[in-house]
C-alpha cells in the first residue's frame, strides 16, 4: 500500500476512534407549552421562552444531555408524557405529595412565587417585620394567604394592576406589597426604579421546572449540570440577560 494512502487510511482510523471515545450526548425530548398556561406572563411570555430555550443550551454544554422541544398543549401536557411523545417536560406544576408519587422534579429553574415590595429606604426583609403595618395585594390573589400567620398586619387586597398596587405603595397609602416575582422585578427596575426595592426573595415555591417520570436518571443529570452553572454564575447571568433579575 503506498505510503500516503496508509497515512490517509491511519488518520481517518484515528478521527473514528476518537469521535467514539468523546462523549455520547442522550437526546431528551421536552414538551413544552409555550403560553405557559395557568400562568399568564402577559407580554413577558416571549422573554420567558427566550431564557429556558438558552438555560436549556446551557445544560446542553455542561452535561450529556442535547434537548429538543417539542410544542404541547397544556390540557393534554402530562399525557404527551405517557403517550411517548417526549420524556420530560416544562411546567409550574408544583411538588407535592401526590405529585411526588408519580414525577421528579427538577430545582427551580424561574422563580414565580410572590415577593414583598417596600419603599426604597425601608431596611425591612420580611413580613415579621411589617408587625402592625398595611400590606396591599391584588384582588383574589392567593399571595393574600402569606399574611395569615401574621395577625397583626392589616391586609388591603383590593387593588385591580400591578401597577395600581405600586403606585398606592409609592404614595404610602400601604406600607408593602406583596406581587409575583416576574412582574415585581419588572416595574421596580423600570417604572419604579429607585424608589421602590424588592425586600424578599419569593416567599412559596412557585415557578417552573423541568420535571420527569419518577426516579428517571435524566433528572440527577440536568440537576448536576444545573447547579454547575448555579455556582460558575451563568444561570444569575441568564437571569439577568432576560430581564427576571432586580
Amino acid at each position: 500500500m503506498p505510503l500516503i494512502l496508509r497515512l490517509m487510511t491511519f488518520t481517518t482510523v484515528l478521527l473514528f476512534l476518537q469521535g467514539c471515545s468523546g462523549p455520547q450526548m442522550e437526546t431528551v425530548r421536552v414538551g413544552v407549552d409555550s403560553t405557559w398556561y395557568p400562568i399568564d406572563f402577559a407580554e413577558e411570555t416571549s422573554y420567558v421562552n427566550g431564557f429556558i430555550q438558552e438555560l436549556l443550551l446551557e445544560i446542553s454544554k455542561e452535561s450529556s444531555l442535547q434537548f429538543i422541544q417539542v410544542t404541547a398543549n397544556s390540557d393534554s401536557l402530562y399525557e404527551g408524557v405517557q403517550k411517548g411523545n417526549y420524556s420530560t417536560l416544562i411546567s409550574s406544576l408544583l411538588p407535592s405529595d401526590e405529585t411526588l408519587s408519580r414525577y421528579g422534579f427538577s430545582d427551580l429553574l424561574l422563580p414565580l412565587g410572590p415577593v414583598l415590595i417596600v419603599p426604597a429606604f425601608s431596611s425591612v426583609r420580611s413580613l415579621e417585620e411589617m408587625h402592625g403595618q398595611m400590606v396591599g395585594t391584588l384582588l383574589n390573589d392567593p399571595a393574600l394567604q402569606l399574611l395569615i400567620p401574621y395577625p397583626t398586619l392589616q391586609a388591603r387586597p383590593i387593588y385591580t394592576s400591578a401597577r395600581e398596587l405600586l403606585s398606592a405603595l409609592e404614595k404610602r397609602e400601604i406600607d408593602g406589597a406583596l406581587l409575583s416575582y416576574i412582574p415585581a422585578v419588572q416595574y421596580v427596575r423600570d417604572l419604579f426604579q429607585g424608589r421602590l426595592t424588592i425586600a424578599t426573595p419569593p416567599l412559596t415555591p412557585a415557578g417552573l421546572r423541568l420535571i420527569t417520570p419518577k426516579d428517571d436518571l435524566v433528572l440527577f443529570q440536568f440537576n448536576k449540570a444545573f447547579h454547575r452553572l448555579q455556582r460558575e454564575g451563568k444561570w444569575q447571568a441568564l437571569l439577568v440577560q432576560w430581564g427576571f433579575s432586580p
